[in-house]
């Protein structure tokens, strides 16, 4: 079932940058901040996801490498995503679910 999140930081995976300091490339500046819709049943390891951003006047959508990792805060909903060039930080929101 796909749920509203907030892409709240965006964060180096080590690989190219010191692991969890903030990715700094201008590319990321666009979708900081931004709503999505993420399912995580679809998230696969190895594969690239796309997330389906919400009102956004630049991009519809932005799609992550491929995934080596994701962790679910069972507390927040909150949700972890590590792939092959970044750690997304996304915050679970309340007002929506979509089928």
């Amino acid at each position: 079932m796909k749920k509203k999140y907030r892409i709240k930081e965006i964060l180096h995976s080590g690989r190219r940058g010191i692991r969890n300091e903030p990715c700094t490339d201008e590319k990321y500046d666009d979708i900081r901040g931004r709503i999505g819709w993420v399912d995580i049943d679809e998230i696969k390891q190895f594969e690239r996801y796309r997330i389906d951003l919400v009102s956004d006047d630049k991009f519809d959508w932005w799609t992550i490498s491929e995934v080596f990792e994701l962790g679910v805060n069972r507390n927040t909903g909150d949700i972890q995503i590590e792939t092959a060039n970044s750690i997304y930080m996304l915050e679970a929101l309340d007002n929506g679910e979509e089928d």
